[in-house]
């Protein structure tokens, strides 16, 4: 996941306001629904990633009382979880309505049952029973092809 995000996203943003701590887990389908949303509704700048790391998930249990990815820093010392909510906030903050994002309507709603998103949820759930687990599910796909 962090393949894509490079450490200095941040570098030509404008001094506004510092980014919130947005702590993700790689692999994880609901990190990736949260960063289609922030991609679509142009609020990447909104946000600086941090990777699901010791750290970074003692920080998270410390203040929601367990590690769960996604997670919002979103003032200093207060960490929301649950991707609906957080992608709720930015919608209010930013007047985002996501029914306007074309792309976000393919791949998650309205009926969320018949989504891509329903299919993907299916696909690694199906891969952490077979591979023993989330860990085990992403050394796997982290293997080159020919492996």
């Amino acid at each position: 996941f962090f393949r894509f995000f490079p450490n200095n996203i941040h570098s030509n943003m404008a001094a506004a306001s510092p980014p919130m701590k947005l702590f993700m887990k790689t692999g994880c389908p609901f990190c990736s629904k949260l960063a289609c949303f922030l991609g679509e509704a142009n609020l990447m700048d909104k946000v600086s990633f941090e990777p699901d790391d010791e750290a970074n998930r003692a920080y998270v249990t410390e203040k929601c009382g367990k590690a769960s990815f996604p997670a919002l820093e979103y003032e200093p010392g207060s960490v929301m979880l649950e991707t609906d909510d957080i992608i709720k906030k930015f919608c209010d903050e930013n007047n985002v309505d996501c029914a306007n994002l074309s792309g976000w309507q393919f791949i998650f709603g309205p009926e969320e049952d018949k989504t891509m998103f329903k299919t993907h949820i299916k696909l690694f759930k199906y891969g952490m029973k077979n591979a023993g687990g989330y860990a085990e599910l992403i050394a796997l796909l982290n293997k080159p092809d020919d492996a």
